[in-house]
């Protein structure tokens, strides 16, 4: 009974990471989005197996800075400027708390980091099908799918190229490799139909995996991942359209001379706000009334950072950012291939934050965790631990040395 009730929550908790590329696309009355049920679902017994059976886990530092992060969203109620604001944020950061500690609970068997991953190429694959499927339908140079934000959907589909490139890599038989490794071009083409100049950095940064991990390695690696990138431009070439390359291909100028996509100016509202509100902040979720007090503009930072910062002070930016170095020191210790993966992975998703407010992103928070589960299973960290009926206490272990 211990035992199947923990696989059915790990189980739920691979669907919800599997809907995450295309979350939007089914919205149940009373209830939200699929991602929002099955994590529903997965509390619930998460929650009576933990009753039943306590804890086989014991909790890392970044689950401490995350609880720690959202006792300061607590406080932030103290002084925010909009109350019921702060209350919707504290409910939502809650539950990506929530996820990230349950992941790392109950992915607790050898293999269960790479269902994961798993889970989230192929739900990346639906969502680059999705955008595909629009390519006919407009003439607009940006494309989306799903009632996705374009930057947002992008960069999720970004996120899925070091991923699908890794477990090409670990793959056993030469049709699973090249299964794998065909969401590259598909991956790639759709993050770059949505026309998100960030997107198409993340993308990038993603593609940087592929140099790091085929050096000194066989022919057959290299003429995958040699394939792989030829495979990643004649699609690009093929099937992105002219004026959406056009658009793509304004980054650097829009870096140089321009303003963003207008983001500078809500950039400088959200430092200014830093500067005049250090320690705590504004209070969480409030970020965008201060903004369109101080330029008109109705928007939020649209940049993860400086909106933790202003919605938060120094202290919660400190927090979050804590968050994801600790989790990179995790990695220390991993094999070459998962250690670079991991990193790519991380190093892509702070990219993928900087032009977008991603702190309530919940594929941020399952990503990090799945690499919290990866780096325990691959790095010869505390052994894995054997399932059992016996109660067990919660208990912290000490943090990892840098």
């Amino acid at each position: 009974m211990h035992r199947s009730l923990r696989r059915t929550t790990f189980w739920l908790l691979v669907a919800t990471v599997f809907t995450l590329p295309w979350q939007g696309s089914i919205l149940l009355p009373a209830i939200g989005t699929a991602p929002r049920l099955l994590g529903l679902l997965a509390g619930a017994t998460a929650a009576a197996t933990l009753a039943l059976h306590g804890w086989n886990r014991r909790l890392l530092d970044v689950h401490v800075l995350a609880v720690a992060l959202a006792a300061w969203v607590v406080l932030s109620l103290l002084w925010t400027l909009d109350a019921d604001r702060t209350r919707t944020y504290l409910v939502t950061f809650v539950q990506l708390v929530l996820l990230l500690v349950l992941i790392w609970e109950f992915a607790d068997e050898p293999g269960d980091a790479v269902r994961l991953l798993r889970a989230w190429v192929l739900g990346a694959a639906v969502g680059a099908a999705g955008v595909l499927l629009t390519l006919g339908e407009t003439a607009s140079e940006r494309h989306s799918a799903f009632g996705f934000n374009e930057n947002d959907l992008g960069s999720l589909l970004a996120l899925g190229v070091p991923v699908a490139w890794y477990l090409s890599r670990r793959a056993r038989t030469t049709w699973e490799r090249w299964a794998w490794a065909a969401y590259l071009p598909v991956g790639a083409v759709g993050a770059l139909l949505t026309g998100s100049r960030g997107a198409l950095v993340v993308l990038l940064v993603g593609l940087a995996v592929v140099p790091l991990t085929v050096r000194r390695r066989t022919a057959t690696q290299l003429g995958i991942a040699v394939a792989g990138l030829v495979a990643v431009g004649i699609a690009v070439a093929a099937v992105v359209p002219a004026e959406t390359e056009a658009r793509l291909l304004t980054v650097g100028e829009e870096v140089r001379e321009g303003d963003l996509s207008t983001r500078l100016p809500l950039w400088q509202a959200a430092a200014g706000t830093i500067g005049t509100h250090p320690v705590g902040g504004i209070g969480a979720g409030a970020g965008d009334l201060e903004i369109a007090n101080r330029t008109g503009i109705p928007q939020r930072a649209h940049n993860t950072f400086l909106s933790v910062g202003m919605e938060l002070g120094v202290v919660g930016l400190a927090l979050f950012g804590l968050m994801i170095v600790v989790t990179v020191l995790r990695t220390t210790g991993m094999p070459p291939l998962e250690r670079a993966v991991s990193r790519v992975l991380v190093a892509a998703l702070l990219v993928a934050m900087v032009p977008l407010h991603w702190e309530l992103q919940k594929a941020v928070y399952a990503l990090l965790a799945i690499v919290l589960c990866l780096a325990a299973e691959v790095r010869g960290g505390p052994p894995l631990p054997v399932p059992s009926t016996r109660r067990t206490p919660l208990v912290l272990e000490r943090p990892v040395s840098g």
